[in-house]
């Protein structure tokens, strides 16, 4: 009997103290899982497609919420993180349509209506190329500090400036649209 008492309590220990511990670089830190799933379907409503038959400019209304929630499974919340001005970043992989199941790495901020809990103010800062997911969450992790110390800001060194696709010469974040636009072309005259 003292002996099951004993190898019930080990496995307790063993097992019950494994809990990994959740950082305030987390979603998890922030949101319990069920709005974990609805912050993530928010984030992605502004940085996927839009649904089949729906415009642009529409895709936040609530109808379309389920389509989002839907494809959240599909997102990787790497890295997140809330300031003392409740500004929230973020790193997260996506899908990317290639044949190679390779994805993308999304870094943006975003503050949260106080009254509705919608997002306000969203930009998405920078997109990678298409890489392998490992590669994708590397980037993330090394590259978030930096993103959160400088306010959002993501300064293109040599070496970021090969593996990110958006911003690039040719196109910048549109805020108004909430989209990658091209920019005017610049005459050469």
């Amino acid at each position: 009997m003292r002996f099951r008492a004993l190898l019930i309590v080990g496995f307790f220990l063993l097992f019950g103290c494994n809990k990994k511990k959740v950082t305030e670089n987390e979603l998890e830190f922030y949101f319990n899982d069920l709005q974990k799933k609805e912050m993530v379907a928010k984030i992605i409503s502004y940085i996927y497609v839009t649904p089949f038959g729906v415009k642009d400019e529409d895709r936040f209304l609530p109808e379309n919420r389920e389509f989002y929630l839907n494809e959240s499974s599909k997102f990787k919340v790497v890295r997140f993180f809330k300031d003392e001005q409740n500004q929230f970043y973020f790193y997260l992989v996506r899908p990317a349509t290639n044949p190679n199941n390779l994805k993308r790495g999304v870094g943006g901020v975003f503050t949260l209506d106080k009254v509705t809990s919608e997002i306000d103010n969203f930009k998405e800062v920078f997109v990678t190329k298409m890489m392998q997911e490992d590669d994708v969450i590397h980037f993330g992790n090394i590259t978030f500090e930096d993103f959160v110390k400088n306010k959002g800001s993501f300064e293109m060194t040599p070496v970021r400036k090969d593996l990110i696709e958006f911003p690039s010469f040719m196109s910048e974040y549109d805020s108004i649209k909430k989209m990658w636009v091209y920019k005017e072309p610049v005459s050469l005259d």
